[in-house]
Parts: C-alpha cells; sequence; structure tokens
C-alpha cells in the first residue's frame, strides 16, 4: 500500500502508527514510528548530489525550429532534436517540447535517471501539440533501465510503439498512441503509472 501524504512542514519530526483490518476484520496497529522531514537545504543538497554536475536542476526547451548547438534554456535557444534534447537531461530537469511534428525523430538520448523528489520531465508546453512521427523500426520513447521520468503529452505514431520504459517509478500521463506497427506502449515495470 502506498499512502501519500501532504502538507507537512519542513525539518519537523512527525509520529506515526499503521492501523489496519484484515478480511476476517482483525485489526493491527503498529507501535509508535517517526520520520523527520527534510529542510529545503538537505532536500536541495540530495538533489544535487544526484546530478552529474552537481548543479540545481534546470528548464530546457526543444522545437522544430531550434538549434542543437542551443543551449536549450529558453524557447528562443530551444534545442532541435528529441534525440539531443533528452541526452542532456539529468535529476530534476524538465524538458518542454513545443509544438510541431518531429519526423524519425525519438526520445531516445536518454541515459540518467530522476530520483522520487525530483524527477526527470518530458512534457508538452502549454497548449503544445508536440507529435512524433516515426517509422516501425524503432519505438517513439525508449527508456531503459531509467526511473523517475515523467512523459507528458506527447502524440505518437507510426513507429514501433509509442513508448519502451523499462525501469521504476515512471509515469507516462496524457499521451496519444496511435498506428504503430507493434504495442502501443511497452511498458516492463509494473510500478510504471500510465493516466
Amino acid at each position: 500500500h502506498v499512502q501519500n501524504i501532504t502538507g507537512l512542514s519542513a525539518g519537523v519530526l512527525y509520529h506515526y502508527r499503521i492501523r489496519t483490518k484484515d478480511y476476517l476484520s482483525a485489526e493491527t496497529i503498529s507501535a509508535d514510528k517517526t520520520f523527520t522531514t527534510r529542510t529545503q537545504i538537505q532536500l536541495d543538497t540530495v538533489i544535487k548530489a544526484a546530478r552529474s554536475d552537481g548543479q540545481f536542476p534546470k528548464t530546457y526547451y526543444v522545437s522544430t525550429t531550434g538549434n542543437d548547438s542551443n543551449n536549450g534554456l529558453s524557447t528562443l535557444a530551444a534545442w532541435k532534436t528529441m534525440g539531443y534534447a533528452s541526452s542532456k537531461l539529468d535529476a530534476g530537469d524538465t524538458l518542454y517540447m513545443m509544438g510541431g511534428t518531429w519526423p524519425n525523430d525519438p526520445i531516445d538520448g536518454l541515459s540518467r535517471s530522476g530520483i522520487d523528489v525530483a524527477p526527470i520531465t518530458i512534457m508538452a508546453y502549454t497548449g503544445a501539440d508536440p507529435i512524433l512521427k516515426g517509422t516501425t523500426a524503432v519505438d517513439a520513447v525508449l527508456a531503459d533501465r531509467l526511473s523517475y521520468i515523467i512523459f507528458d503529452g506527447y502524440e505518437a505514431f507510426g513507429y514501433a510503439s509509442g513508448g519502451s520504459i523499462a525501469g521504476t517509478h515512471n509515469a507516462i500521463k496524457n499521451c496519444y498512441v496511435h498506428d504503430t506497427s507493434g504495442i502501443g506502449l511497452y511498458l516492463s515495470d509494473p510500478g510504471t503509472s500510465f493516466t
């Protein structure tokens, strides 16, 4: 079971117990347990330690009119190709896909995982409709043995699949996959969520 808890304050000791009933209504209550939430400084330290550059996460952009020699840090300096843009991502980074169609340019450059408090997010820019149009020889998205990656808001067609995602704690949201030569999406981890 997973229970998300919200509204907690930073750097505070919390007490909790777990109370459950089985199918015969036999109740079990755990002993008193505790945990302390991280402060913002502790959280920042964890995130920076998970990154190859030791820096804070960044927000990047990719556009069909971009250029891979840009720095990717604004809509005016966006990268052009999905493969190149995805190869630059590290824990906590967000890559916004601008509107347009990327022919034969899958999201296949991912080489790093996010972490629980700082996933990698690849998502459609507000109001944009990014389309991945491909060939049946490859997958629209490839994330092999990577974790904590969120894919949100792309359309994919013409590929072997809309995505081949093997890892843990990944999420696919608001994606439209159609006209693939194989399965729509291949998710090898039961912890991957799809909405």
